[in-house]
């Protein structure tokens, strides 16, 4: 019953994953229906197979760059930015590379509700982990903070010290 409650636990995790992929993809397939997509110069022209993409709550040029898979200096230099985004900016992005380096929990990791004062480098060191394994295995930005209560995936405990 428990292998069956991971499996199930596992293949949630993938649908999440995908289902932000896909949102992603399908957000920038429909660029026509952003209204007003960010003015450029002359001098700035959305780079070719780009699509406009509306800034979520949440997301931030790291997360963006590494759901994409490109630097966030490739994303400024591309839109002329000046700084950072914030939700409700409009900005163009190519589309999400889908290889084989696919994020995702492994499929006997479980979840965990964030607790006051956690951390990932705390958590790394509470599940013998590095932080590395932590932000692939939930599709997360190194630079993603987080709240009591957030839910994230990470190896399960073992009975022994």
């Amino acid at each position: 019953m428990d292998a069956l409650l991971d499996l199930l636990k596992a293949a949630l995790a993938i649908i999440v994953a995908v289902g932000v992929t896909l949102a992603i993809v399908l957000h920038s397939a429909n660029e026509q229906q952003i209204p007003n997509p960010l003015p450029k110069d002359e001098g700035c022209p959305a780079p070719e197979g780009w699509s406009a993409h509306l800034v979520q709550i949440g997301e931030n040029l790291t997360i963006l760059a590494e759901i994409v898979g490109v630097t966030p200096a490739e994303i400024v230099i591309a839109n002329c930015l000046q700084g950072d985004v914030h939700p409700g900016d409009t900005i163009f992005i190519p589309p999400p590379s889908l290889g084989s380096n696919a994020c995702g929990p492994p499929a006997n990791w479980v979840l965990y509700d964030i607790q006051a004062g956690d951390s990932l480098p705390l958590l790394a060191e509470r599940f013998k982990v590095s932080e590395a394994a932590l932000w692939h295995a939930n599709c997360i930005s190194e630079s993603m903070t987080f709240q009591p209560g957030f839910r994230i995936y990470v190896p399960p405990v073992t009975d022994n010290p």
